[in-house]
């Protein structure tokens, strides 16, 4: 993920490491929503600027922004990590989220999915642009649902190709 917030508009054309992308207007979610996957089938999904999730090949979350903070995977744990900026020096730091926290997480993650899954799935959303190798990005999504979606894993690590 990028340091600095870039403009949705740009995920279309910049975001080239995600091969098959589209930016869709769902109801329920203010902004945009940019699903995009790489070539070796790893999701990303964009609710506009936050929240941002991250799967691996294995469909597991890796990486997410949410709520200004950005959170990594490891050892099958969300950390969270904020900067802070004392005195001049940028300091990254970070926190294992508690069980309880972690859970709510991956519900509210959950539902997010799910409430995408409906709308694409009943042709409740527009398409806005799109950057395919030719399929369907929204069609690419429901199949991920399908495989992935009804529980959402931490990764062991935060890569996108996951280990054997």
């Amino acid at each position: 993920m990028a340091r600095e917030a870039s403009p949705r508009e740009d995920l279309l054309k910049e975001a080239t490491g995600l091969v098959r992308r589209a930016e869709y207007q769902i109801p329920g979610f203010p902004g945009s929503v940019v699903i995009g996957f790489r070539k070796v089938g790893a999701m990303s999904l964009f609710l506009d600027q936050d929240p941002v999730y991250q799967f691996n090949t294995q469909g597991e979350l890796r990486r997410a922004f949410v709520d200004g903070l950005l959170f990594k995977s490891e050892d099958g744990k969300l950390i969270s990590m904020r900067r802070e900026r004392p005195a001049g020096e940028s300091n990254l730091v970070s926190q294992t989220l508690a069980e309880p926290a972690q859970t709510a997480f991956i519900q509210s993650a959950t539902a997010r999915l799910k409430q995408i899954e409906t709308a694409l799935s009943t042709q409740e959303f527009q398409l806005i642009g799109k950057v395919t190798d030719s399929t369907e990005v929204h069609e690419d999504f429901l199949d991920w649902m399908q495989q992935h979606g009804q529980e959402i894993v931490v990764a062991q690590r935060p890569n996108v190709v996951a280990a054997s």
